[in-house]
């Protein structure tokens, strides 16, 4: 329950800083029958998203250490991302954000940062994670949902994301190739990581 307020609290807050920022778009929280039916598809979307870049991610490991896999997500994972997104029977774009980017291509936008602000503010407070965050964003004459999902670094993801100072020279020199301005170190195992984005265009609801 003490969850659950702060984050009605943290959402009202969301609502009034974008209605500042942007008078002509409004994001709030949608009603419960919009909730029921983005959230399954969005779980669903998220957890093939999940299933697709693990599943790359340990053949390469298998094949080339952790190199080759480093290698994978610099080369692969934003395709991986898109071609799940296409291969949706729904219209979806899906992005993976966090406050703590590797690749610039996925930092948060305006309303990505508030969602981020949100799961870290419960984060940081000990509280539970949500299972999921829905934002209805509505403008002059569009209806989109962002459905987010957090993402929580689990084990094998610590040998490019986990402490600097103990990562293999090989794997932190190939970071620092591809990702000179890189910031997604430092995590132990169940830090929280960041979030799935997963944007709904116009759903027939």
């Amino acid at each position: 329950m003490h969850s659950h307020r702060k984050i009605i609290g943290i959402l009202i807050l969301v609502a009034a800083i974008l209605s500042c920022n942007n008078n002509k778009l409004k994001v709030e929280q949608p009603p419960p029958d919009e909730v029921e039916f983005i959230a399954p598809i969005g779980k669903k979307i998220a957890g093939s998203l999940v299933s697709t870049l693990k599943g790359e991610l340990r053949s390469a490991m298998e094949k080339g250490g952790v190199e080759e896999a480093i290698t994978l997500c610099n080369t692969k994972a934003l395709p991986l991302t898109d071609s799940v997104a296409l291969n949706s029977s729904f219209h979806v774009s899906i992005k993976r954000t966090s406050n703590k980017v590797r690749n610039s291509q996925n930092a948060p936008d305006e309303q990505e940062q508030l969602a981020l602000d949100l799961f870290t503010e419960l984060d940081n407070s000990g509280d539970e994670l949500p299972e999921f965050y829905i934002q209805k964003i509505t403008g002059e004459t569009t209806v989109e949902y962002n459905f987010y999902k957090p993402m929580k670094m689990e084990g094998l993801c610590l040998v490019c994301h986990g402490d600097k100072q103990t990562m293999a020279p090989s794997a932190s020199k190939l970071l620092g190739k591809f990702y000179p301005d890189d910031q997604a170190t430092g995590y132990k195992e169940g830090d929280f990581r960041g979030l799935i984005r997963i944007k709904f265009y116009e759903p027939t609801l």
